[in-house]
């Protein structure tokens, strides 16, 4: 059996998707546990902490990939710590995605005006506004692959800006 350190969030969303596609309302904690399953964490890993040491790795990207998701309007909130994968997100995997990163979201005007008011935040108040531990302000955890496509999904529309690209 096959040991793997925490996923990164994008390696995260299809799982959760796929765990959702029944169409049930699942615990926050189902969710996690199917995913620390399915990519055979072990304990150690189970038992990283984040680097401010409030929670989980695991518990802080699988919040945050959810999150995320359902910004995109992929899957919706019920009730507290529950998730339901909506008719966006079942659309998504009947196309058969390889992969669902940052990029994938970014699809959804949903997502990209909740970016947008982060980042507007972030810009107001001087703030540094949280995220997913490793993407990007613990950047030792993300890929480097990750790193770029976090930091395109943030400078794109000032990019689309200055290229006058609408």
């Amino acid at each position: 059996m096959l040991v793997m350190a925490v996923p990164s969030l994008r390696q995260l969303m299809k799982p959760i998707l796929e765990i959702l596609k029944d169409g049930k309302i699942h615990s926050n904690r189902d969710v996690q546990a199917r995913l620390a399953e399915h990519f055979n964490l072990s304990q150690e890993d189970l038992d990283r902490m984040t680097p401010n040491g409030t929670q989980t790795l695991l518990y802080n990207r699988c919040n945050w990939a959810m999150t995320y998701m359902s910004k995109a309007g992929l899957l919706q909130r019920p009730i507290r710590a529950h998730v339901q994968i909506t008719e966006r997100g079942k659309s998504l995997l009947d196309e058969m995605p390889s992969d669902i990163d940052l990029r994938t979201l970014r699809r959804y005007d949903s997502f990209v005006e909740f970016v947008q008011a982060r980042r507007a935040r972030a810009d107001t108040t001087g703030e540094q506004v949280a995220g997913p531990a490793g993407e990007p302000q613990g950047q030792d955890e993300a890929t480097p692959d990750e790193q770029i496509e976090v930091c395109l999904l943030y400078t794109s529309d000032a990019a689309d800006d200055l290229l006058c690209v609408d």
